[in-house]
């Protein structure tokens, strides 16, 4: 058609490079969509693996916090059960209390570690425990003739260090 309109007949040559140079861009633009979606869904399933490991972690904090709360109040009941006064050797302070602890035990750097054989957390340094970055302190106060434990689990994460406390309040009404 161009050949009747202008009388001239159209250079196969010169059409073919312009369309050979039009393909290569569209392949260029294409491969810049198809990186661009790949590196965005590599990034969001990065940052949900991240967060799903924050979310474990907080689970895991607040169940050893609850725990200390528990471990705290069997002690009072133990106390209770031998017919003792329900507060026998349980002075103000801060302490590190395993899930089975019989009294209260001394403070120290109170880090927690796994033991895989049995599933349980706890202060032992046995030779199947894995040191966790979680650390766990139980706080006993008296007040105004009840007892208040706080149950404070730390660790660190790459947000950087967290917290969870835990309060009961422990009254005699035995």
């Amino acid at each position: 058609m161009k050949k009747f309109l202008t009388g001239k007949k159209p250079n196969l040559n010169q059409a073919r490079a312009s369309e050979s140079g039009q393909l290569l861009v569209e392949a260029v633009v294409a491969l810049g969509i198809i990186i661009a979606s790949v590196a965005g869904t590599v990034s969001l399933i990065s940052r949900a693996v991240h967060q799903s490991r924050l979310v474990a972690d907080q689970l895991i904090a607040v169940n050893l916090a609850a725990e200390g709360i528990e471990v705290a109040k069997n002690i009072l009941d133990s106390n209770a059960f031998v017919g003792g006064p329900w507060n026998d050797d349980y002075e103000a302070g801060n302490y590190c209390l395993a899930y089975n602890s019989s009294k209260l035990e001394g403070i120290g750097d109170c880090l927690v570690y796994f033991h895989p054989l049995t599933g349980f957390y706890d202060h032992n340094t046995t030779t199947d425990a894995k040191k966790t970055s979680f650390s766990r302190s139980v706080k006993i106060e008296h007040i105004a003739g009840q007892i208040q434990a706080t149950s404070t689990v730390k660790w660190t994460t790459s947000y950087g260090e967290k917290s969870v406390a835990l309060q009961g309040d422990f009254l005699s009404w035995r």
